[in-house]
Order: structure tokens, then C-alpha cells, then sequence
């Protein structure tokens, strides 16, 4: 649903598709908005679709081989790409990773990220040319240890990537930025206490607000609204 000041809130996409994301089985991060154009996964076929005002929802990742066999989360648009964290269908285990395509589906996923057993969170710098994300690694849970990194974001790839900060036994939650800062909640002992803030450099985190913010959220589900910034 959408709605226009003044007006009565209107659908968004057609009663056929269903907004939804399967990725680690518990979703969430389904769209993302730029502009009047809409971004989402359906959960018919897991694929992301764009609608733009006026016109039918048109797919922009490719058909899986196997039924619901790529999954999307977590979208963010960069400027004339789709950031995302991908799910792929795999024995033993799903493979994670991030994936950078075109706005209007010209080009098909391609892997910026790998290696990590999970990923979440990928957030792009105002000016489009930064990544943040967090990724973690078994046998921890995203509750016990995950790691902040930043990189160079250029015509949809990454370069330079660093750790900035988080490891073992240290919780991040990286939800939103304001102007060229990204803040971060760090949860000691299940309680998100203070918000930190790294500029574009990926200098060391400076506290800009305490808070005491008892919370059972997981990082299992994407994208979830812990703080404001």
C-alpha cells in the first residue's frame, strides 16, 4: 500500500503477487523504494520485480533453475544498481552472499560478496559510493559475534574491503544512516546499548546517543527497525 498526502492509500502492486522473501526461511527486507519505483520479491517464483507508477511489475533477477531456488533480502538501490543479500539453494547448506544487478534488469546478479556464512544489513553511503554490511560465521549465531565491514562501491563491485569493526562475542546491529554516517546499535548481553556512528572513512565509532533498548530481535530477520536515527 501507498498513499499520497491528501489522497486515500492505493495498491501498490496487483492482488496476483505476493510481497514476501524466503531468504533463512523468516524474510524480511521484501522492498525498498527509490523515487516513485518500487523494488520487491515475490513470493510466487523469489524473484525481485520493479514497478514503476503506472505499469505492471516487470522482473529484473532471473528465473531459477530449481523452485525458489534464488532468494533476495534486503534490497537497497545504489544509484543504477540493486544491492541485496542473496540466498542460494545449495547441499549441505545454502550458500549466503551479496549481489549487486541492474535497476531495469539489463544485468544479472553478480556476487560482491562471499566466503561468510551470513550476510545482512548491506547499506549504501549517501553519495552511492560506500557499502556497510555485517556478515558472521558458524558456529556463532548473529548474537554472539558478527562483523562489521566497509567497502568501495564502483560499478557494482566492491573494492577495498576492510573490517571496521565487531568480532567475537560483539553484536551489531546496523540499521540506518544520516548523511555521510552510518549508526550502529551494539548489543551487550541481549540489550542494545549506545548507538555508534563511523564516518565514510571508517574511523573508529563514536558514541552519538545512549540508549537502553531491550530487544529479542533477531538478525535472522532482515532489515528489522530497531532504532531511529
Amino acid at each position: 500500500m501507498a498513499r499520497r498526502d491528501g489522497e486515500a492509500p492505493v495498491d501498490v502492486v496487483p492482488p496476483a503477487f505476493s510481497v514476501r522473501t524466503r531468504v533463512h526461511e523468516y524474510g524480511g527486507g521484501t522492498y525498498t523504494v527509490d523515487g516513485e519505483t518500487v523494488y520487491f520479491c515475490n513470493d510466487a517464483d523469489q524473484r525481485v520485480y520493479r514497478v514503476d507508477p503506472g505499469a505492471a511489475p516487470e522482473p529484473i533477477t532471473p528465473a531459477p533453475e530449481v523452485p525458489f531456488g534464488l532468494r533476495y533480502a534486503d534490497l537497497r538501490v545504489a544509484g543504477d544498481w540493486v544491492v541485496c543479500v542473496r540466498e542460494r539453494v545449495a547441499e549441505p547448506e545454502h550458500v549466503n552472499e551479496l549481489v549487486a544487478f541492474s535497476t531495469d534488469g539489463r544485468v544479472e546478479p553478480r556476487v560482491i560478496a562471499y566466503g561468510h556464512d551470513f550476510y545482512a544489513a548491506p547499506r549504501i553511503s549517501p553519495d552511492g559510493a560506500q557499502l556497510a554490511y555485517l556478515t558472521w560465521d558458524h558456529p556463532r549465531m548473529p548474537w554472539e559475534g558478527t562483523e562489521l565491514r566497509l567497502a568501495q562501491f564502483r560499478d557494482g563491485s566492491l573494492h577495498d574491503e576492510r573490517v571496521v569493526a565487531g568480532g567475537v562475542a560483539d553484536r551489531r546491529q546496523l540499521q540506518a544512516e544520516r548523511g555521510a554516517r552510518v549508526l550502529v546499535a551494539v548489543d551487550f548481553e541481549y540489550s542494545l546499548r549506545p548507538a555508534q556512528s563511523f564516518d565514510q572513512g571508517g574511523k573508529s565509532p563514536a558514541v552519538v546517543e545512549a540508549m537502553d533498548l531491550q530487544s529479542d530481535r533477531q538478525k535472522s530477520v532482515h532489515d528489522p527497525a530497531m532504532f531511529a536515527p
